[in-house]
This record gives structure tokens, C-alpha cells and sequence, in this order.
């Protein structure tokens, strides 16, 4: 399935190019959708919707991510059973008279983001976001071991649990969670409340700072909201000619102590994303985006939870005059034990 979006995306790309370029909208405004990360304070990339002062614009962005990650002595462990076998009590009852730290995460995860701006004038622009999240057992299960297969990859120990479900069993720094019969649960997480500074210039380049800060205001259930105030500066740099564009953002978030996995959290998360935006005609521009960031976590027991994440993004975006929506796939890259292994994206955006 990954391959022939990709494929078509391209093959779009080839067919389209048009010396009538439309309006550029910058990156893809997507957020980190590992689920260790999704209750922190995690910047999405400025774009160019709320640039028209005194004017109101909305996003919404729907995302659907499949997650399966384990560490390697775990894998060993569940081997030992017979496969596509879910996880049972006497299964974390093993896991922990070992007297180690592990982790085993299999879900899918399906966000809804909606964000209003509002312009205040040439410079200034305030934005607020509101997510609910959804965690339960996934669709794509299939699709991803057979993208495997075909590309002759590694399984990454997915047949040691049934497809499609959802289950969670980890001890981090002595502090043990699992919920091995948890269903399908939908709740408000963290809002989010940002202040936006544009057109200062450096030289071609215009330069957007801003600042946001998260409220633990959402559901108390794990994973919906960490109990914290997290505060954050980004600073992006923009480029665009008349059909291309490069843009860079760098944020920098300072993370409260959360209630869930608190011993060995990362209480300063840095990120980098980089974006290129091509026009194909006068209707339709491609955005190619990589994101490099922190793990939320300080230390993990084999190295790998607590790696830097690496995720590349692939959109097709149509350009209305005000109105625009964005067709996306994000995969990880490098690091595939903290971070979703396939993501699916639809942004809507207008302004008023």
C-alpha cells in the first residue's frame, strides 16, 4: 500500500508540472504521533494560513498511526510462546520477576486536532488547539507486514501478538504500567495556546517566532494528558520563490514533570523539521518534510526507546483561494522502536 501512494504521488508530481504555479502554503503541519509523545507540548511547523490580518483561519487535521514496539529481551521472551498469542497476566508476571525495565506497545492511534488563528495585525497572530485522541486496535496491521515482505525487511517480531489489537505492558525506571484488555477509548488530551511574531527577515529569508505553552486540562487517563504545564519557543525560517519553497523550523519545549513514566523523562525536548514545497500547477503543490526530535524519554532499557526520532513525510496539497486540504504518509526512518511504524494524514484549512 505505502509503495503505490508513494508511486502515485510521484507519477502525480511528473504529469502536473505547470508554469502557472499557485499559492505556496508551506510545511505540513503535522505533529509527532508516537504515543509516548502525544500528551507533550510538540510544535507543528508555521505555515502561511494565518498570515492575513484580522482574519480568522481554522485547521482541521485528522491523522491515523499504527504503532508496534517492543525491546529485544521482551521479544525474546514472548518467542518462547506460541505466535500471534496475546499478552495474558502471566505473561507480565514474567516480564517482571526478570527484575528489568521493558516496554510493549501495540495500538493504533487516531488524532483529531482542531486549531483556530486569528491574525492581530501584520505581526502578531494568537492560535489555540484543541486534540482528542482515540487508542485502539488497528486496521493496517496486515498492510505494514506485507509492505515487509515485499521489500523482504525484517518482521520486527509482529507475529508474536494477534493483528489488530491493542495492548500495552512496560516498566521504565521501576515505575510498571500495563493494560492488556483495554478496548478502543476516545477523550479530549491537552490543549494547546500559542503567540506568533512574523516578518521579521534575515537576509531572503522571513523569519516567524512563537511561543506556546500546553495545559493538563485533558482526560486523566493515561496517555490523553500528562498532568503538566509544558512551555515552548520555535523559531522557523521561510524561503519561497514563485513555485518552490524551503522552510526550517527549530523548537525548543520545556517539559513539567508528568504523572505517567515521571523517573526517567526528558525535561527538554529539542526539534528540527525541514520542508520543501513544490508547486504542480495552479491548483495542486507537493510537500516533501523530514523531522529530527527527541525521545520524551531520558533512558530506556535497551537504547532504543530513548533514540532520536527520525520521521519523513510525503503530501499532496490542493490550493483554494481560501481554502486548502492535504493528503499525507509519514513513515519512520533509522529508529523503528519509538516512533509509528505508518501514518496516514488529512488537513483541511480555511480562512475567513
Amino acid at each position: 500500500m505505502l509503495q503505490r501512494l508513494l508511486m502515485g504521488f510521484l507519477a502525480f508530481a511528473l504529469i502536473s508540472v505547470s508554469a502557472q504555479a499557485g499559492e505556496l502554503q508551506g510545511p505540513m503541519r503535522l505533529r509527532d504521533l508516537s504515543p509516548f509523545a502525544l500528551n507533550r507540548l510538540d510544535f507543528q511547523p508555521t505555515a502561511a494560513i494565518s498570515a492575513v490580518p484580522r482574519h480568522w483561519a481554522l485547521e482541521l487535521h485528522f491523522a491515523q498511526a499504527n504503532t508496534y514496539v517492543l525491546d529485544k529481551k521482551t521479544a525474546k521472551f514472548l518467542g518462547n510462546r506460541p505466535p500471534r498469542t496475546p499478552l495474558r497476566a502471566a505473561d507480565v508476571t514474567g516480564l517482571e520477576s526478570q527484575g528489568r525495565d521493558y516496554y510493549f506497545y501495540d495500538g493504533a492511534i487516531s488524532i483529531l486536532n482542531l486549531t483556530g488563528h486569528y491574525a492581530l495585525g501584520e505581526h502578531w497572530a494568537l492560535y489555540a488547539a484543541v486534540p482528542v485522541h482515540h487508542y485502539g486496535g488497528g486496521f493496517m496491521d496486515s498492510t505494514i507486514e506485507g509492505f515487509h515482505q515485499f521489500w523482504g525487511l525484517d518482521d520486527a517480531h509482529r507475529p508474536l501478538v494477534p493483528r489488530n489489537g491493542y495492548q500495552v505492558a512496560m516498566r521504565l525506571n521501576g515505575q510498571q504500567y500495563s493494560d492488556l484488555n483495554p478496548g478502543s477509548t476516545t477523550r479530549f488530551s491537552d490543549p494547546t495556546v500559542g503567540l506568533r511574531f512574523r516578518d521579521l527577515r534575515w537576509g531572503d529569508w522571513d523569519i516567524v517566532l512563537e511561543g506556546a505553552g500546553k495545559l493538563p486540562v485533558g482526560n486523566d487517563l493515561p496517555f490523553f494528558s500528562s498532568g503538566a504545564v509544558d512551555l515552548g519557543l520555535q523559531v522557523s525560517l521561510q524561503r519561497r520563490w514563485v513555485d518552490r519553497g524551503v522552510f526550517v523550523s527549530i523548537s525548543d519545549v520545556f517539559r513539567g514533570r508528568p504523572e505517567l513514566f515521571s523517573n526517567n523523562y526528558r525535561k527538554r525536548i529539542m526539534s528540527v523539521t525541514g520542508a520543501y514545497e513544490q508547486a504542480l500547477n495552479s491548483d495542486f503543490n507537493l510537500v516533501a518534510q523530514l523531522t529530527l526530535a527527541q525521545s520524551v524519554f531520558r533512558d530506556s532499557p535497551d537504547g532504543n526507546l530513548d533514540a532520536p526520532e527520525y520521521q519523513a513525510s510525503l503530501g499532496l496539497r490542493h490550493v483554494g483561494e481560501h481554502f486548502h486540504w492535504t493528503v499525507a504518509v509519514t513513515e519512520n526512518l533509522l529508529n523503528f522502536s519509538n516512533t509509528p511504524d505508518l501514518a496516514l494524514h488529512l488537513s483541511l484549512g480555511m480562512r475567513f
